[in-house]
């Protein structure tokens, strides 16, 4: 590692540092945006349990019907949470 800076100029070792800073900042912009869009699909998938739920209970007031779309909605739910149907 030594002679690789024996070899470069302090020039060349500022633009190096440069280059990797300005790396760090876009892969910080990337994570920033990928966060985001997590954020925006997490609150979209929680609308749609939320509207799942209701589906699921339609016709039934607090409890799970089994109409045909009660069985649907229940079946997806149970699918978005992992469960066994």
């Amino acid at each position: 590692m030594t002679e690789w800076y024996s070899k470069h100029t302090k020039r060349d070792l500022a633009d190096r540092i440069e280059e990797l800073e300005k790396a760090c900042k876009e892969w910080a912009d990337v994570s920033q945006s990928n966060y985001q869009r997590a954020k925006a699909a997490k609150a979209k998938l929680a609308k749609a349990m939320e509207a799942l739920e209701k589906l699921a209970r339609l016709g039934n007031g607090d409890r799970y019907g089994n109409s045909d779309g009660n069985m649907i909605a229940r079946t997806t739910l149970a699918e978005l949470k992992g469960e066994q149907t």
